[in-house]
C-alpha cells in the first residue's frame, strides 16, 4: 500500500505503508554500508553479523532412541548386526558368527543344493569319490578334472586333453613344426641352379632346348586371348603384325605379282603391271638438275627448256614472285635489251654558259650501280662548237672528250650499258668552251 502527503511546498511525496486494522503504518527500509553505498537488507543482500570465536552455541537433539554413539556402531542401546530374512518356513533370525581371532568375527555361512539339502563336506573323504585315471565312468565327483572317454573316466592331462569342439568363427594359432607331411612333400625353400647353355638344368622348370634334342611342338591356338588367323584369307584381329627392326639389313624380297598381276619390269612400254608412283602432299621439293654442275665441262643430253607462247602481254605480276618465261609462237623467248623496263631510268639536265663539271645523273643509292645505255648531247649556240668530257663520279676518270659542233649534237648509243666504276654516284659533265646552251638526256638501268 501506499499513500501521499504535501510538504511546506505543497508539493507530493508518495510513502510505502502496511495497513494493520485500518490504520497506514510507514514502512521502514534496514540499511547497510557497503563500501560507503548505502544497501537496502534483502535475502540477496542480508545484514551482515560478526560472531565472536568465544561463543558457544547449545542445540537440543531431542531424544536419540538408542542412536549408535561412536564410530564403531557398539556405544548406545542400539549395534549393527545383520539378520536372516525369513524364507518359507523359516523366520527372520539374527546371523550367527564365530570368533576368528581377537580382533575378527566370522559369518557362519551355509551352503544348500536344489533339493534344500545342506552341503557339509567337499572333495575325498566322505564328500565324494577320487578318481584314479583309467577307472571306469561313473558319476563324475572327485577333486581332479575328468572326462569320458568312450565310458572310460579319463583325467585332463598333456596325453589325455580334453576334447574341446571349437565354434565355427573361432580362429586357432597352429604350429606346423611337428605336423606330419605328405609323402614327397618339400621341406625347405629351394633356389634352383641355373642350366649351362647347351645342357638341361636338373633344377630349372623350363622348356630347354640342348643340342640333337627332339623339337618340342607347340600348338597354339589363341594369341593375347584372340584365335590365331592362319591360311590364305582377310587381315582381321588374330593376324600377327609382323615389325622389321631397325638395326636389321634389308631384307630382299622377290616379288612376282602385285594385286595378282604380273609386275613389268625393264625397258618396254606402259601397261597394267607397271606400277602407280604418287608424289605425297606432303613431300618436300623434289630438286631437277642437269647432268654436270656449274663450271664443269658439258657432258650429256641438254636439258630442254619451255615457256609460255603469248601474243598479248600477261598479268604483272608482283616483285618477288615467279612468273613463266615468255616465247613468241615459234618458240623464240622474248628478250628485252639490258633490263627490265622497273629498273631503267632517264634523267635531263641544261649546262648554260658554264665549264664547270655538272651532274648529269643523280646517285642511285646504297650498293645501286646506274650503268648509262646512251647519252644524247645537243649544242643550241649558233656559232661556237665546244667539247664534253663524261665521268663515272665526280673527279672521277674521263672518258671523252666528245666534239659537239654548234647547232648540232651527238649521240652515244651504248650496246653493252657503260658500266659505272663505284656504286651511289653521280655522272658528270663538262663542257670544254662555256657555250648557251648544252641539252643532255642520259638513259641508264639499274645493277647491284
Amino acid at each position: 500500500m501506499s499513500y501521499d502527503v504535501k510538504d511546506a511546498t505543497n508539493a507530493t511525496i508518495t510513502f510505502s505503508s502496511t495497513d494493520v486494522s485500518s490504520v497506514k503504518h510507514p514502512r521502514q527500509l534496514v540499511e547497510f554500508d557497503v563500501g560507503g553505498t548505502p544497501t537496502v537488507v534483502s535475502s540477496s543482500n542480508p545484514f551482515p553479523v560478526n560472531i565472536a570465536s568465544s561463543i558457544t552455541l547449545t542445540a537440543n537433539l531431542g531424544t536419540l532412541n538408542g542412536v549408535a554413539l561412536d564410530a564403531t556402531l557398539t556405544g548406545g542401546t542400539q549395534k549393527s548386526i545383520m539378520r536372516g530374512g525369513a524364507k518359507g518356513s523359516t523366520t527372520a533370525a539374527d546371523v550367527t558368527s564365530t570368533a576368528s581371532g581377537a580382533n575378527h568375527q566370522l559369518i557362519d555361512v551355509a551352503i544348500y543344493d536344489a533339493s534344500g539339502n545342506q552341503i557339509t563336506s567337499f572333495g575325498g573323504g566322505s564328500g565324494g569319490t577320487q578318481y584314479a585315471d583309467g577307472a571306469s565312468a561313473a558319476t563324475p565327483t572327485g577333486t581332479q578334472a575328468n572326462w569320458n572317454e568312450s565310458g572310460t573316466q579319463r583325467s585332463v592331462s598333456m596325453a589325455k586333453p580334453l576334447p574341446v569342439q571349437p565354434g565355427t568363427s573361432v580362429t586357432f594359432p597352429v604350429s606346423a613344426a611337428t605336423l606330419p607331411l605328405p609323402t614327397g612333400a618339400a621341406t625347405a625353400a629351394k633356389q634352383p641352379a641355373l642350366g649351362t647353355a647347351g645342357t638341361a638344368s636338373s633344377d630349372v622348370i623350363t622348356v630347354q632346348g640342348i643340342a640333337s634334342m627332339t623339337p618340342v611342338n607347340v600348338n597354339m591356338t589363341q594369341l593375347g586371348g584372340v584365335t590365331a588367323a592362319t591360311g590364305n584369307g582377310v587381315v582381321g584381329t588374330g593376324v600377327q603384325r609382323v615389325a622389321i627392326a631397325s638395326d636389321n639389313s634389308n631384307i630382299p624380297t622377290n616379288i612376282a605379282q602385285m594385286n595378282g598381276v604380273t609386275i613389268l619390269m625393264g625397258a618396254g612400254n606402259t601397261g597394267t603391271g607397271s606400277q602407280r608412283v604418287t608424289i605425297a602432299t606432303d613431300q618436300a621439293k623434289l630438286p631437277v638438275h642437269g647432268d654436270v654442275a656449274a663450271g664443269s665441262s658439258d657432258a650429256g643430253s641438254p636439258v630442254k627448256t619451255g615457256g609460255v607462247a603469248r601474243t598479248t602481254n600477261p598479268t604483272a605480276v608482283s616483285d618477288g614472285q615467279r612468273v613463266n618465261a615468255q616465247f613468241d609462237k615459234v618458240g623464240r623467248q622474248v628478250i628485252v635489251s639490258n633490263s627490265c623496263r622497273e629498273l631503267t631510268g632517264d634523267q635531263s639536265t641544261t649546262i648554260t654558259s658554264s665549264t664547270a663539271e655538272t651532274a648529269i645523273v643523280t646517285a642511285g643509292g646504297a650498293g645501286i650501280f646506274l650503268d648509262l645505255t646512251s647519252l644524247t648531247i645537243t649544242n643550241s649556240n649558233a656559232t661556237t662548237d665546244t667539247t664534253v668530257t663524261l665521268r663515272p663520279s665526280t673527279g672521277g676518270t674521263a672518258k671523252g672528250p666528245f666534239q659537239v659542233p654548234a647547232r648540232g649534237g651527238i649521240v652515244l648509243t651504248f650496246t653493252t650499258p657503260l658500266a659505272q666504276t663505284t656504286a651511289n654516284n653521280n655522272w658528270t659533265l663538262q663542257c670544254g668552251t662555256s657555250v648557251a646552251s648544252i641539252l643532255v638526256l642520259a638513259t641508264f638501268v639499274r645493277n647491284v
